[in-house]
Order: structure tokens, then sequence, then C-alpha cells
């Protein structure tokens, strides 16, 4: 290390990648379907859809808080 240098943090990209490509090893491996991954997170994408929906309409349609922008239907 040179003087004057401070020394930089690693970075966790590597790390992640790296744990990625160990699951879905272990994934192939198991003789899991990917394909029923994909159904699985279709299903729960569309569960939790209006959680995420419902807070964002109720601040564009709120007055207080967003005042002559507010969407009125």
């Amino acid at each position: 290390m040179r003087y004057g240098y401070e020394r930089r943090r690693e970075s966790a990209t590597p790390a992640a990648g790296s744990a990625s490509l160990v699951f879905t090893a272990l994934l192939a491996l198991s003789g899991f379907h990917p394909l029923n991954l994909v159904n699985i997170s279709i299903v729960f994408g569309m569960v939790l859809m209006p959680l995420t929906y419902y807070p964002i309409m109720g601040v564009a349609m709120d007055k207080g808080i967003l005042k002559r922008r507010a969407i009125l239907l």
C-alpha cells in the first residue's frame, strides 16, 4: 500500500455473481424444472401487483398531497 492512498472496499458484485452461479448450478443439478420457477414467480407477481398500485393511486388522487396535479376520477 502506497502512502497517501486509502484502501478501497471490495465490491459485492463478484460475490453476488458467484453466489447466483452456485445457486443456479445447484438448482440445475437437483432436477428442478426452470419453467416451474417462472410460473411460480408470475403467480406471485400477479398476487402482489395490486398491493403496489393501491398506495400509488391513493397518493395520485389525494388533493392534500398533490394539490392541483391530483387525478380526479
